[in-house]
């Protein structure tokens, strides 16, 4: 029914829309993002969709959706406390980095099951955004261990359009010694004018 609705407002450009803990799952997230790319005008979207038991087929439908909204430059996605593996996470990189409009991201990942490769895939598609300047990313609790933060250290160096960057990676269970060694290496990088790790 929401999304019956939400199809017919074609002028909109600024969306929010909250449905933590509604049990959505794959369906309602294809049907949500089938919705959302009939809105045109998009520029901004909010979607928070914590613990909705959505898995990567999900991820997989609402993130090729965004992806061809062709006017949207702010998206601000919440999927923690969902059923996100790796492969899941990849996908939803290699779909977001291929928007061409897409300036301002946020997504929170949190208390998934993403893992090393995942958090390596995801990060690996995103800096291959040619339009990508505002990136945050929430991957707290999703079973990274110290081989996950040596993967995302090796790429840190390709982020090359991205100016603030901001990373959550604290209850991934990550030795202290790596912990230092990422904090020096995006605090020295500077072509980001903003940039904030938490491990």
């Amino acid at each position: 029914m929401l999304c019956s609705y939400l199809q017919k407002c074609l002028s909109l450009t600024t969306f929010t829309l909250c449905l933590d803990e509604n049990q959505i799952q794959n369906s309602g997230s294809n049907h949500l993002g089938m919705a959302l790319l009939e809105c045109k005008n998009l520029n901004k979207v909010s979607l928070n969709l914590f613990e909705n038991s959505i898995s990567d087929q999900g991820i997989y439908y609402l993130a090729n959706n965004l992806s061809k909204c062709l006017n949207l430059i702010d998206l601000n996605l919440n999927l923690s406390s969902n059923l996100v593996n790796s492969e899941g996470a990849i996908e939803l990189g290699k779909a977001l980095s291929s928007s061409q409009s897409l300036r301002y991201l946020k997504l929170c990942l949190s208390f998934n099951n993403i893992g090393a490769d995942g958090a390596f895939g995801l990060s690996f598609y995103l800096q291959n955004s040619s339009s990508l300047k505002y990136l945050i990313i929430d991957l707290c609790a999703n079973k990274l261990k110290s081989e996950g933060v040596v993967k995302l250290e090796s790429i840190l160096h390709l982020f090359l359009n991205i100016y603030h960057l901001n990373i959550y990676l604290s209850k991934n269970g990550i030795e202290n010694n790596l912990k230092n060694k990422m904090q020096r290496k995006i605090f020295k990088n500077k072509r980001l004018v903003c940039k904030y790790i938490q491990i």
